[in-house]
């Protein structure tokens, strides 16, 4: 009767296979859940300014309570910091009302991505993980810039004035 059995070396050889894979695999799996994320950014800020475009229209003024607009987050937690109201959008995402005539931001704090839009038309994208390279060129290709517009010790700040597909 005949053993069946793998050899050590043919187990090797698999593994080394699938470790190859991963490794190939792996940086392209963090791009695609990365820029899912950066997508969600997006999408709640488009929505914080249709609903603040909605309120103006019926009340002639902005609202600084997210309580007062047309909206809904499974999440939809409302405090006060640093003289700000925030939404708890979901899990990572939170987003703001400040200003007069309004702005509005939504932040993801597991990626570092702030987006910014001021009432005049001007979006804001802000890196505030200078070590995550990738999130440089999701604020790019969202605004269609080449470079960032303010770069510090803190932060790298690209702007213009429509969002682009990602």
């Amino acid at each position: 009767m005949k053993n069946h059995a793998f050899t050590l070396i043919e187990l090797l050889v698999v593994i080394l296979i699938i470790a190859v894979l991963t490794a190939i695999a792996y940086p392209q799996y963090k791009k695609v859940v990365l820029k899912t994320q950066f997508s969600e950014i997006v999408t709640a800020l488009k929505t914080l300014i249709d609903a603040q475009n909605r309120y103006y229209l019926t009340n002639g003024t902005y609202t600084n309570y997210r309580d007062s607009l047309d909206i809904e987050y499974p999440l939809s937690d409302t405090y006060y910091k640093n003289n700000k109201y925030h939404i708890q959008v979901s899990k990572n995402i939170q987003c703001g009302l400040e200003g007069a005539p309004r702005n509005v931001y939504c932040a993801n704090d597991k990626t570092g991505i702030e987006l910014l839009y001021f009432y005049y038309g001007l979006y804001h994208c802000s890196n505030l993980n200078l070590y995550n390279h990738y999130n440089d060129e999701l604020c790019k290709k969202l605004l269609n810039v080449s470079e960032a517009g303010y770069s510090g010790s803190d932060r790298r700040r690209y702007s213009g004035n429509k969002l682009y597909s990602l």
